[in-house]
């Protein structure tokens, strides 16, 4: 058991070194799209942060704005949880 506390100490500072890998790509990516002078290079920016963020369907969803709601349709009334 003496193995689990140092392998989970390397797994956090590995997780933490990628976030941290990820957040400045992101972030110097993010500003030569906004910063840059030349069009073509904020396209290729713009482009290249879609692909690193990129959101399928059912995610995506989350971010959109509801469609306005029928007050008397089934969907607008809270139901229990449903079972499959």
């Amino acid at each position: 058991m003496s193995v689990l506390p140092a392998l989970l100490t390397n797994a956090t500072i590995l997780a933490a070194a990628t976030g941290l890998t990820y957040a400045v790509t992101m972030f110097s990516v993010a500003l030569v799209s906004v910063a840059s002078r030349s069009p073509a290079r904020r396209r290729d920016a713009r482009a290249t942060l879609a692909l690193l963020v990129r959101r399928g369907p059912d995610r995506d969803q989350h971010f959109r704005r509801p469609k306005s709601r029928n007050p008397t349709s089934r969907a607008s009334k809270p139901e229990g949880r449903k079972t499959f």
